[in-house]
């Protein structure tokens, strides 16, 4: 009993001094999603013992962002949603000691001042990858007809964002005749460029990281990329370490399994030109002259 009692007060000092909102050094690793954000979560699961990473924890923020954006959710509101629904997780780390809580979640990228809001420690990893290797994956995210995941298609089990939940959006007049490739790639820029916006703004608490770059085929650039983004959340490990972790990046995670659709170069002369159109503000922004 005694020794229970004692536990139960360990636990109730651990949380107030690293797990309530204002103490926890939070991480939320952001994106469009089809960019190894699952990767993240093992990687940063095995960093360190005081760190506890997940991907995508329920709820995943998903119907957060669209209440948000298309039903005007006010802010107090989206906090409260946040922090309500989060905190429950924190609570449980308590017995573990738990010092570092990391979330791979890319339906967290249209509430980044919310989250900071609920937890002002927290850090973010943007990551992005570029548009032509984006939309074939999303295109082949459950390609066939079965109504699971597939990515704005007709049978989508989610109704995403659209350019009509933005009052300012210039492709609010043509959404309903897009096609399921010209939507991907509005939402590949529409999705990046606030995040790119957020981040010139708050590079004292973000770091942006490039798929291409992560789970690059030269080793000594996904050495670098993964040894920057370790120095920017003050992680500290052995070279020998660091060099084992590097090898999860062979291994990507949730990665299209079945490519039925070859991406861009599969649609119409006219789908290719609105997609370098559609792409074109968060692709010069993020990758300048390079090849798409």
């Amino acid at each position: 009993m005694f020794k229970r009692i004692i536990n139960k007060i360990g636990n109730r000092i651990h949380y107030h001094r690293w797990l309530k909102p204002s103490k926890l050094n939070a991480v939320y690793v952001v994106s469009t999603g089809r960019t190894g954000t699952k990767f993240f979560e093992t990687f940063f699961n095995t960093v360190d013992s005081r760190t506890f990473s997940i991907h995508e924890p329920a709820p995943d923020l998903f119907d957060t962002g669209i209440n948000k954006f298309r039903e005007g959710w006010p802010i107090s509101q989206v906090e409260e949603y946040i922090r309500s629904h989060r905190v429950r997780y924190l609570r449980s780390f308590s017995g573990k000691r738990i010092k570092r809580y990391v979330e791979c979640n890319p339906f967290a990228a249209v509430l980044l001042n919310e989250i900071k809001n609920v937890f002002p420690k927290t850090k973010y990893i943007i990551i992005t990858r570029k548009p032509k290797t984006y939309l074939k994956s999303a295109l082949n995210k459950s390609p066939f007809d079965d109504g699971k995941s597939y990515f704005y298609g007709e049978k989508d089990g989610r109704l995403r964002l659209r350019a009509l939940d933005f009052k300012a959006d210039a492709y609010k007049e043509e959404w309903e005749n897009f096609s399921r490739l010209e939507k991907i790639a509005w939402y590949w820029n529409k999705c990046n460029t606030m995040l790119m916006d957020y981040y010139d703004n708050h590079k004292d608490h973000c770091i942006h990281i490039r798929f291409e770059d992560v789970f690059s085929k030269v080793k000594v650039i996904r050495l670098e990329t993964i040894k920057n983004m370790l120095v920017f959340l003050g992680i500290e490990i052995e070279d020998n370490q660091l060099h084992k972790l590097l090898d999860l990046s062979d291994i990507k995670k949730n990665a299209t399994q079945t490519s039925v659709f070859e991406g861009v170069e599969e649609g119409t002369e006219k789908e290719l030109a609105k997609f370098y159109e559609l792409t074109a503000t968060a692709n010069n922004k993020i990758y300048g002259n390079e090849q798409r």
